[in-house]
C-alpha cells in the first residue's frame, strides 16, 4: 500500500512525504515575549503542541515557567518537548485532543486563569470550552502555521492511502488538488482532524453563488447524454444556441434557480431551472430543469437529493410544475419517475416529462 503523508514528520521512510503545513515563528515575537514575562499571573499554561513549547522557550525572557504555575500538555510529543526543557511535572488529559483537555479542566481545581500559547490558525474549541467552564482564558500566537511554497504535487493515481495530521493539512490538500479523492483510504490523526474530514466529505446542497455561475458551462456539458460506445462531442458543442439557452446570462432572469452539491471541498453537481424555449419547454409559466454531476459522483444518491431540494424550492417559490426532457436510454429516467415526473409526450428518442410541485 502506497501512503501519502501530509504532516511534518512521517513515521517511516516508506511513506511519500509532501508536507502541507510549514511552521515558522511570528514575524514579531514581542507578544510572545510579553506573555512569557507575564506567565506568573496564570494558574495554568496549556501547551497544545511541541511547536508551542519550542517557541515559548525560545522567547527572550526567564523564567519560562514560574514557580507555582501548573503545566498542561496535549500529546506525548508535547510532554517530551517540555521534559527536554526540565519540566517534569506535567498534567495530561486521558484523551489527547481538544475535547479531552476540556474534560480534564472540568476536574482540575486550584486556579481559574489559563494561558494558551498556540498556532496562528488554532481553532477556538479549547478557549471557548474552558470559558464555558468558568475559566479566564488568554491566548498568544506562538508560531505561524502556513502552507509551504512550491508544494510537490503527487500523481494521486499512484496513492492508496492519505494521512492527514491536522485540519489545515486537509484544507491545504483541497487547495492544491481541488478535491478529496473518494477512492482512497483517508486517515486522520485526532478527533478534530477527523471532524474536519467528515465536514468536507459530507455532501452539502445549497444555492449557487454568483461567482460559481461559470461552472454551469461544465455541468451543461456533463448533462449531455452520451450513449455507451459513442465518442463524446467536443466541449465547443455547448456554444450552440440550442444549448446556450440553458446557461446564457443565468441568474439575471426571473425564474432562474440553481442548487449545487459540494463534496470533498469541491462542487460536484448542479441542478438548475429557468423558463426557456428548450427541449423540455411546456409553456411560459413552467420552468425547465437540467441536472448534471461529474462522472465519479454519479449513482451515489446526490442527484436525487439535488432534485428533491429543487422541487421543494420551486414549490416554495409558488410554481405548480416543472418539466424536463430525457433520452429514453438514459438511466436517469428511472430517477425522474421515482421523484414523480410523468411522461406527457414522446418522440423516437426522448420523453417529455412533467412533475407537479404544488
Amino acid at each position: 500500500m502506497t501512503t501519502l503523508f501530509t504532516g511534518l514528520t512521517p513515521p517511516n521512510d516508506e511513506y511519500i512525504h509532501t508536507p502541507l503545513i510549514e511552521i515558522v515563528p511570528p514575524a514579531d515575537g514581542e507578544a510572545l515575549r510579553r506573555a512569557v514575562a507575564d506567565a506568573a499571573k496564570y494558574d495554568y499554561i496549556l501547551f497544545t503542541s511541541r511547536y508551542a513549547v519550542k517557541y515559548w522557550f525560545e522567547a527572550d525572557y526567564e523564567p519560562h515557567i514560574p514557580v507555582g504555575v501548573k503545566v498542561v500538555a496535549i500529546g506525548s510529543t508535547t510532554a517530551t518537548a517540555l521534559r527536554k526543557h526540565g519540566i517534569d511535572e506535567i498534567i495530561q488529559p486521558d484523551v489527547d485532543d481538544s475535547y479531552g483537555v476540556i474534560r480534564l479542566f472540568e476536574r482540575l481545581g486550584g486556579g481559574r486563569k489559563v494561558l494558551i500559547p498556540r498556532s496562528s490558525i488554532a481553532l477556538p474549541i479549547i478557549p471557548e470550552g474552558l470559558r464555558n467552564l468558568g475559566y479566564e482564558v488568554s491566548t498568544v500566537i506562538a508560531y505561524i502555521n502556513q502552507m509551504p511554497k512550491n508544494v510537490r504535487k503527487i500523481d494521486l493515481t499512484t496513492i492508496d492511502r492519505i494521512v492527514f495530521t491536522s485540519p489545515s493539512t486537509i484544507d491545504n490538500f483541497v487547495k492544491i488538488y481541488g478535491y478529496l479523492p473518494q477512492d482512497k483510504e483517508l486517515v486522520t490523526r485526532g478527533a478534530i482532524t477527523q471532524k474536519r474530514l467528515e465536514e468536507l466529505m459530507t455532501c452539502k446542497i445549497r444555492k449557487i453563488k454568483d461567482n460559481e455561475i461559470p461552472l454551469l458551462d461544465d455541468f451543461l456539458y456533463e448533462a449531455i447524454f452520451i450513449p455507451e460506445g459513442i465518442e463524446p462531442p467536443s466541449r465547443d458543442i455547448i456554444k450552440k444556441p440550442d444549448l446556450q439557452v440553458y446557461v446564457e446570462d443565468f441568474g439575471k432572469h426571473k425564474g432562474d434557480f440553481c442548487l449545487v452539491a459540494k463534496k470533498g471541498g469541491k462542487i460536484v453537481g448542479a441542478v438548475w431551472v429557468r423558463i426557456m424555449n428548450d427541449y423540455g419547454h411546456i409553456d411560459n409559466q413552467t420552468p425547465s430543469l437540467a441536472i448534471a454531476l461529474y462522472p465519479q459522483y454519479r449513482k451515489q444518491g446526490i442527484g436525487t437529493r439535488l432534485m428533491q431540494q429543487m422541487l421543494q424550492l420551486l414549490k416554495d417559490e409558488g410554481y405548480t410544475q416543472v418539466s424536463l426532457s430525457v433520452q429514453k436510454t438514459n438511466y436517469a429516467y428511472r430517477m425522474y419517475k421515482q421523484l414523480g415526473f410523468k411522461v406527457i409526450t414522446e418522440n423516437d428518442e426522448e420523453y417529455l416529462m412533467v412533475c407537479k410541485v404544488d
